[in-house]
């Protein structure tokens, strides 16, 4: 875990202070870095369902309300070379885990997550200088029928 940060952070330094980074290595984080978003947003969509269940039991019940749910910092990335760790920061890590959940309890439209979701991917796009920004919640995106064919038979393969 400790190295998937160090990646992480060592590419967002060098790209601060203009510094040559392995073009392989940066793909490698990106890519990763867009799993853990889409397994994030996920996790925030699932959470969010069990927390508003577990709040409505303890209100039932005279309780305190348990305390919310928060994201993992850290992913397992499973690729076709075996299993990585990926490391997404604190702050858009919640802000991705929060669009799941609203997501979720249909406080906004799947094409609004989408659409914050990525905002929110292309700002790291930007700061670790990846030249292509990646298109994250493909999965959602098939699933709401707003990709077209040659996308959806992409995304099958």
């Amino acid at each position: 875990m400790a190295q998937a940060k160090s990646e992480f952070e060592k590419i967002l330094e060098a790209v601060k202070e203009d510094k040559r980074v392995d073009r392989a290595l940066r793909s490698r984080i990106a890519f990763r870095t867009r799993s853990h978003i889409d397994q994030t947003f996920i996790e925030g969509a699932k959470k969010a369902e069990i927390y508003d269940h577990l709040c409505l039991q303890a209100v039932a019940a005279g309780e305190a309300k348990p305390e919310a749910p928060e994201p993992a910092l850290f992913k397992v990335i499973k690729t076709n070379t075996g299993n990585f760790f990926a490391y997404l920061p604190k702050d858009p890590a919640n802000k991705i885990f929060l669009l799941g959940g609203l997501y979720q309890t249909m406080e906004i439209s799947g094409e609004k997550a989408i659409e914050k979701v990525q905002a929110i991917a292309d700002e790291i796009w930007d700061e670790l200088g990846v030249a292509q920004n990646l298109e994250c919640l493909r999965f959602l995106s098939a699933e709401l029928g707003l990709t077209d064919e040659e996308d959806a038979a992409e995304l099958a393969s």
